[in-house]
């Protein structure tokens, strides 16, 4: 069987947790129906929570409510796996929990049932009376529980909401650190963690967090001896000795202790295993019986240093009530951002409650989540957001304990935070230190996530954390330390002690040019070209730009901006930037949507070369069923879900030519879907100058599945693009698209297409003229201008770029025949062209606006008095003659626009007569 219909259902759990009866006078209790809704408009936001890999559809939810019959919360289990859990009202954070395996147990002997049990029962109590008191006037919604209010009112609109959906991006800080999965009791049926037990009873959620913390470190490395500890059988006490891993008090076996076992464990490794849970529940003295096995969580922090030989570890304690959310953050934050794992105790109404491993956490939609490893082969391992609220009154206390700063060695603080640039982007690589009286104490470099954490700081102390990375600047922040103290609230670390980049802004700036059109796109967002094709940009830093052609043009390259060739184009913004995007016509040398032909044939020209299967024309996709064309009515589909694994059919086009083209390219549309993983039909693409797979060359190979080569997001159409090698230039070519089935689903093609641009040169001449002289340069290189005219040969829709230099007695004069814009000509070589370029020879004087050809002309033209005549920075050839009783001043030295001077001199060569007036010179000598 290929299919399997799943039905959606809805039960309810009327569970007795506690003895307190919740008011609902005056909340607002969730429905399934609504709990179904908002997970899966979580789900079409968010593919990956937290990087999660969860069902994407609702199969059932299960309602659990208290012993008045008061709804709590609802757990939405997902297809093909997962679950998510949603509180029962809606001033709670929607989504509390959710893991991509397991099934939920609310028993109070499971860690997960035990911590939702304390913790919903709280949050429902508190806000079901904080709307009581605001039904009442006496009191405002909190700023989270109008923020949840918010959430679950978009999580139910009719549509997913795009501002929602923008913060829905998942922000993972510390991804989960204990990769071991690791339980209790069994494996397989046969001993395992309790195989040194006492009667084999289970080991201990205490023992099984603590093993796994110390199977990360793999420490101690040397004998741990055989002290002797009380534990508790039946209630009965007695003195247990420790085995190490050997039965005699050796170093432990960490190599023979596997991450995840399964039925393959050895032996040796279930005995490696099993000395260490007996060792862990030997050093927090353990109680033992046939119903479970508990411990007090925090003598795990005493076990790790005493027995253990770790450097540190610290316990946090808030006398059976919840341990503040700011405390909590403290004391765990900065040891996940240095990589080291807590463990927190889960409360119940025993001595021992519940203990769990704390070892990643991150944001989701805004929230913050904890990884939390629950000691159950893996099952249950979740992101759950954690109590935020001070819930004494209540009487609902769910984390009450905490070991942390567990340091293999050294003690002390630990600082933490995150380094970002000015945009919010996580910047790698950054050097940060912890600095006192000037030298370095601790020093950490962020990484991807750009995440630092500098450990064994001393307490209560004031350091000065600097962050430095080449092209960014940071502003040092001073901090101090407090002193973590055992068995309070009280920890000395510090978190989120952040940097972000001071930043300063450049243009990037996006010209078309040719005769083509299309877009340009960039990463990160901004350029659209489009209509937006000039943005400020933070620098110094990298933006991507793609290039994309509309139908019937081709995209032929970049300039500017250190762009080359038709890649995106990587721009290093350090300052304001203009990059050139030329598009260019093509010619359609192929052209197929397989419409107007009868359901499996095929267009004419083409064929099916079969082997074992073959393709044919349908008026949807098949399987799965009922996908429409890509365009038109009818698609191309090769029979993979019923043709035997290994079979393959070869679709070949017409004839098409190559001859008069060059940079060609084939390109189509083909369906992928997610149905029948892992199944890898393919299709691979050739090209070919014979209607054969002989001697064909490969172009590329796409899967159907959407998670095999190349990955894309979620089922829909894509289209592909392969350049055709320069090869072929001949008349007769084609197009071979070869299915291989896998016996998965099948593979769908639409709107096949071969084009390429026009092997058309055309002629650009540049001709010189006007008074003056310069030189015509271009880019693409070609023209070289100094002389009367030159010219250059360029392929056909080329982009030329035309700049004037002028030689230092002229001006531009500006542009005729194919450019008359001022400043550089731009042109797109179309046909064969001719530019004019002018140049104009400056005057030997000005006065003001006014130029003269001559110093005599200047003085006749010159005031009675009081005139300045600029003279060019050049040789002036002639007797100058002062009779008319003026006041004159020559300045000399001018660049020929007399907009500024050469720093040079002007040189009269020839007699100076001065008759009457007056004379002074700047800049000017005679000879």
């Amino acid at each position: 069987m290929k299919t399997n219909k799943l039905t959606n259902k809805v039960m309810v759990f009327a569970v007795v947790l506690f003895s307190v009866t919740l008011s609902t006078a005056w909340a607002k209790p969730t429905t399934s129906k609504q709990a179904t809704v908002v997970v899966q408009k979580w789900r079409q936001m968010d593919p990956t929570p937290l990087k999660a890999s969860l069902g994407k559809t609702v199969r059932e939810v299960q309602t659990y409510r208290d012993g008045a019959g008061s709804e709590l919360y609802h757990v939405v289990y997902l297809e093909p796996a997962g679950f998510a859990i949603v509180p029962a009202d809606d001033l709670v954070e929607p989504i509390i929990a959710f893991s991509s395996e397991g099934t939920y147990d609310p028993s109070k002997t499971n860690p997960l049932g035990a911590l939702v049990n304390r913790d919903l029962p709280g949050r429902i109590a508190h806000v079901r009376g904080i709307a009581y008191s605001t039904a009442n006037k006496s009191a405002s919604l909190t700023s989270e529980q109008t923020a949840a209010l918010s959430k679950w009112e978009r999580l139910q609109g009719s549509e997913p909401d795009l501002a929602y959906g923008l913060v829905t991006v998942s922000d993972v800080r510390v991804a989960p650190l204990i990769q071991s999965k690791w339980n209790q009791s069994t494996v397989s049926g046969t001993y395992c963690y309790n195989y040194y037990t006492p009667n084999n009873y289970v080991s201990g959620c205490v023992a099984t967090a603590m093993a796994q913390l110390m199977r990360l470190h793999q420490l101690p490395i040397s004998a741990v001896g055989t002290a002797s500890f009380t534990i508790y059988v039946d209630s009965v006490s007695r003195s247990e000795s420790l085995m190490g891993g050997d039965g005699a008090g050796g170093a432990y076996s960490w190599a023979q202790m596997p991450l995840v076992p399964d039925g393959t464990i050895t032996l040796t490794q279930r005995q490696a295993i099993g000395r260490l849970m007996h060792d862990a529940g030997a050093t927090v003295n353990m109680s033992y019986t046939a119903d479970g096995s508990g411990a007090v969580i925090l003598k795990t922090a005493t076990a790790l240093k005493t027995t253990f030989g770790y450097g540190n570890a610290k316990q946090g304690y808030n006398g059976n009530d919840n341990i503040p959310t700011e405390a909590r953050n403290t004391m765990v934050n900065p040891n996940l951002d240095a990589g080291l794992p807590v463990l927190f105790g889960i409360f119940d109404e025993s001595v021992s409650g519940h203990a769990v491993v704390g070892d990643g956490y991150g944001y989701q939609s805004g929230t913050m989540y904890h990884h939390l490893n629950m000691g159950w082969s893996g099952s249950n391992d979740l992101w759950y957001n954690l109590p935020n609220i001070d819930d004494s009154y209540y009487g609902f206390t769910s984390i009450d304990q905490i070991v942390y700063n567990v340091f293999p060695s050294g003690s002390g603080e630990i600082v933490s935070g995150r380094v970002v640039d000015c945009g919010g982007a996580p910047i790698n690589g950054v050097a940060v230190t912890a600095l006192l009286n000037g030298s370095v104490k601790a020093s950490a470099t962020t990484n991807s996530n750009g995440i630092y954490a500098l450990k064994g700081l001393s307490s209560a102390t004031t350091y000065i954390i600097a962050a430095t990375k080449i092209g960014y600047n940071f502003t040092s922040n001073s901090t101090t330390t407090g002193t973590s103290s055992d068995n309070t609230t009280v920890s000395g670390n510090k978190w989120g002690i952040d940097f972000s980049n001071l930043c300063s802004y450049s243009t990037l700036t996006v010209t078309k040019a040719g005769a083509g059109s299309g877009t340009v796109t960039s990463t990160p967002a901004g350029i659209s070209c489009g209509t937006t094709c000039s943005v400020p940009f933070a620098k110094p830093s990298s933006i991507t730009l793609t290039a994309s052609a509309n139908s019937g043009s081709v995209f032929t390259g970049w300039s500017g901006g250190s762009c080359t060739g038709v890649a995106d184009c990587t721009v290093n913004l350090t300052g304001d930037t203009t990059v050139t995007a030329t598009f260019v016509p093509y010619i359609t040398l192929l052209a197929e949507n397989f419409d107007g032909v009868s359901p499996s044939a095929l267009p004419s020209g083409w064929q099916s070369l079969a082997s074992g299967a073959t393709w044919a024309t349908h008026v949807a996709t098949v399987h799965p069923v009922g996908k429409a064309a890509h365009s038109g009515s009818n698609l191309v589909y090769f029979n993979s879900w019923t043709a035997a694994s290994g079979s393959s059919a070869a679709l070949v086009s017409p004839a098409f030519p190559l001859t008069g083209t060059n940079t060609s390219s084939a390109s189509f549309w083909m369906y992928r879907d997610t149905g029948l993983s892992p199944k890898a039909d393919s299709v691979e693409v050739y090209i070919n100058t014979s209607a054969s797979l002989n001697s064909a060359t490969l172009l590329g190979t796409i899967h159907r599945l959407t998670t095999l080569s190349p990955v894309v997001a979620s089922a829909g159409w894509y289209k592909y693009e392969f350049p055709v090698p320069a090869s072929f230039a001949s008349a007769t070519n084609h197009l071979l698209f070869k299915g291989i089935s896998d016996y998965g689903n099948d593979i769908h093609i639409d709107d096949v297409t071969v084009a390429g641009r026009r092997d058309e040169t055309e002629y650009l001449i540049v001709t010189l003229g006007g008074t003056g002289g310069g030189s015509v340069t271009s880019d693409p290189v070609g023209i070289s201008c100094g002389a009367a005219s030159c010219s250059a040969v360029y392929p056909y829709g080329t982009n030329v770029k035309l700049y004037q230099t002028p030689n230092s007695l002229s001006t531009i004069g500006g542009w005729s025949g194919a450019c008359s814009a001022a400043g550089a000509c731009s042109i797109t070589m179309d046909t064969a062209k001719t530019v004019y370029a002018y140049f104009t020879q400056a005057s030997k004087a000005m006065i003001g606006a006014t130029g003269y050809d001559s110093l005599n002309l200047a003085y006749s033209g010159a005031d009675d008095s009081g005139s300045i005549i600029m003279v060019l920075d050049t040789e002036l050839i002639e007797n100058l003659i002062m009779d008319k009783g003026k006041t004159i001043t020559l300045v000399g030295g001018y660049k020929a626009d007399y907009g500024s001077r050469s720093g040079l001199l002007s040189t009269l060569k020839g007699v100076l007569t001065i008759a009457t007036g007056e004379l002074m010179v700047d800049g000017l000598v005679i000879r």
